[in-house]
């Protein structure tokens, strides 16, 4: 029963925690923000708290406060990992079927940089590698290379959340 419990709750933790950070992102886009590019990373408060809230919540009231440092980074772990399909899964969706603008934005940011830039660019890396890589973004990049990328930088970022709340939280009796 008690694993049952478990289970549910990090499947729900984690739904919770990327509806949360797609709503975020949603909200980041609508007041000017730049979710996909320069602001990207402003996801991870949002998703320490919601996932901190989820874990704290079944060790003090499901768990009678206790949560061992092994069932914590568990939780934490699969909080992180269906937290980031979800959200990555709800950007492509949103990307996809509702609303291209946020990645055409993001598209028109990525060469306003790389235009901005090219001098200390073609420095740094060379005049080569700087019209390759521009030749390479001048494409709209497609909603599940977002997608893809989104997957990977949350699953990254979260990892490192995850590991962090869960030796905070651990707590025995």
């Amino acid at each position: 029963m008690k694993q049952q419990l478990f289970i549910r709750t990090a499947i729900v933790g984690g739904v919770i925690t990327g509806f949360a950070t797609f709503f975020l992102t949603f909200i980041l886009d609508i007041t000017g923000f730049k979710p996909l590019g320069r602001h990207f990373f402003l996801f991870l408060p949002v998703y320490a708290a919601v996932m901190m809230l989820t874990m704290t919540w079944y060790r003090n009231y499901k768990n009678g406060g206790i949560l061992g440092g092994s069932q914590a980074i568990i939780m934490g772990f699969l909080i992180n990992l269906l937290g980031s399909v979800f959200y990555a899964t709800s950007l492509y969706l949103f990307l996809r079927f509702v609303n291209d603008e946020m990645l055409q934005n993001h598209h028109v940011d990525l060469i306003k940089l790389m235009t901005e830039y090219k001098e200390i660019m073609i420095k740094d890396t060379g005049a080569a590698l700087y019209e390759k890589n521009l030749a390479a973004i001048q494409q709209i990049p497609s909603p599940a290379n977002i997608a893809t990328d989104t997957l990977l930088k949350t699953s990254l970022g979260g990892f490192f959340v995850a590991f962090i709340i869960a030796l905070g939280l651990r707590k025995s009796e």
